[in-house]
């Protein structure tokens, strides 16, 4: 039986039909292996069967316990804040106000610190999208799911349901609802949006670590003790013996046994060093490098650089499960919710860490530029920021400038040849001493011109933070 859709494209003309067979011929043509057993494809995909030893691992072995949790503060630990791309647009205060509300209003700096463990420990972590039409209207919560009980359905386009199973009870879930995080997607085969459990690569040298251990346990308490062969000479003797040997077991005394000639012991020396030492130390290695976290038994042997680069390793690790963080909470929180509030454009970008603070961002070569412009600096304190950021430019000195005082001039009147017309050739004159002016030129926020005169053989005038202008008096 067709359906309303068929039945729509019967009765669409004949080229708006052709278009539409046209795009069938471009879909995904690709299986994707990622489905349930069924042999029709749509059965449910069930979860690996070791999580619950995953979670166990997590909280009784202190080697797995904080390798997870230094991991997931190097990723999510310091929290995030937002910018835009264009901080000039009108919406961008107020989108990024919106983001700050919903983060602190859902606490998300712990949330996404649960959620980077989870996938730690389980390979993965679905969220659900709590959502209010209204009003107030779009995000309200995020809900952690147990892993351990929600199983996915796909097909070829993606997820097409969630079901969680706990207390007897089932719920489904659909797509938009849930928020499907994966640590290490490898693939498109089988159970693949279940990730990859960082616990899953050293699970079985775990197990063999705690049998080692056992054994070592047993050994250290028959070496605290070490056995006693009695011997005796007859049966009734024995019979005897044994009985005093329980006694003292019960009462912890040490046995007194006499006469030396009918009971005779001898105490058995064992190898008090244990042979499992190296092979322990082995196992410890390799676990600690399939966790890939920076434990200090790992790293407190290690030399200086072989420590650094374990550390970079570590770092750029990190930093990838942070793009993956700041990209899929964009997307399918912030972004999610920002949409649901009607902003579509230059949307805010998330960012791990502290608020950088508004000098840090400013660019020197403007800054400068703008204050040389603007008068708000002189050259002088131009050099000096130039200095302070490791420029180290002497400021070139100026030209001279001859200055002259005219005989006939009233007292302080003062002559610059620049731009003026060469005064009055004047009848010859008898040479007069001569005198220096040094005018000292003070940044122009500060005091009165200082003048001092000087006896001088000649005129000379020097420019630069002190000038000196020839005076004929």
């Amino acid at each position: 039986m067709r359906s309303a859709a068929d039945w729509q494209i019967v009765t669409d003309p004949w080229y708006v039909r052709a278009y539409h067979r046209l795009g069938q011929m471009f879909e995904q043509k690709a299986l994707i292996a990622d489905m349930g057993d069924s042999i029709f494809g749509k059965e449910w995909v069930k979860p690996p069967r070791e999580l619950k030893n995953y979670r166990q691992y997590y909280n009784e072995d202190s080697t797995v316990g904080i390798s997870i949790d230094t991991l997931s503060e190097l990723v999510v630990g310091s929290g995030h804040y937002f910018v835009c791309k264009d901080m000039e647009d009108p919406n961008a205060g107020a989108m990024i106000a919106e983001c700050e509300r919903l983060r602190d209003k859902l606490d998300l700096n712990e949330k996404a610190l649960n959620i980077v463990k989870c996938r730690y420990i389980y390979g993965f972590v679905p969220v659900e999208r709590v959502i209010r039409r209204g009003p107030p209207k779009g995000l309200q919560d995020l809900q952690l799911l147990d892993p351990e009980t929600v199983k996915y359905k796909r097909d070829n386009k993606g997820f097409k349901s969630f079901r969680q199973e706990a207390n007897g009870e089932k719920i489904e879930f659909k797509p938009e609802e849930i928020i499907w995080f994966v640590n290490n997607e490898v693939g498109n085969s089988k159970g693949v949006m279940y990730g990859v459990s960082k616990v899953a690569r050293v699970l079985d040298l775990l197990a063999i670590r705690d049998q080692i251990v056992q054994n070592i346990n047993a050994i250290m308490r028959n070496q605290s003790r070490p056995p006693t062969v009695w011997r005796v000479g007859n049966r009734n003797d024995a019979a005897t013996l044994r009985t005093i040997l329980e006694q003292c077991r019960k009462t912890g005394k040490d046995p007194i046994v006499f006469p030396k000639d009918n009971v005779d012991s001898q105490t058995v020396n064992l190898q008090t060093r244990s042979p499992y030492w190296e092979y322990v130390q082995y196992v410890d290695s390799l676990i600690f490098e399939g966790l890939h976290a920076p434990m200090l038994n790992y790293l407190r042997n290690a030399t200086e650089a072989s420590a650094q680069s374990m550390i970079e390793s570590i770092n750029r690790h990190s930093e990838g499960d942070q793009r993956y963080m700041s990209r899929l909470l964009e997307k399918e929180v912030y972004h999610w919710h920002l949409h649901s509030l009607g902003y579509t454009e230059n949307l805010p970008i998330l960012k791990w860490g502290s608020p950088k603070a508004w000098l840090s961002e400013v660019k020197i070569d403007k800054f400068l530029e703008k204050g040389l412009d603007a008068g708000f600096i002189d050259k002088q304190q131009y050099f000096e920021i130039l200095k302070q950021k490791g420029i180290d430019i002497p400021m070139p000195q100026m030209g001279t400038m001859p200055v002259s005082v005219a005989p006939d001039a009233p007292n302080g009147t003062v002559g610059v040849g620049v731009g003026t017309a060469p005064p009055p050739a004047q009848p010859a004159q008898p040479q007069q001493p001569t005198q220096t002016v040094r005018v000292t030129q003070p940044p122009p926020d500060k005091g009165n011109v200082k003048v001092k005169m000087e006896n001088s053989p000649k005129g000379i005038a020097e420019a630069g933070e002190d000038e000196e202008r020839e005076v004929h008096g």
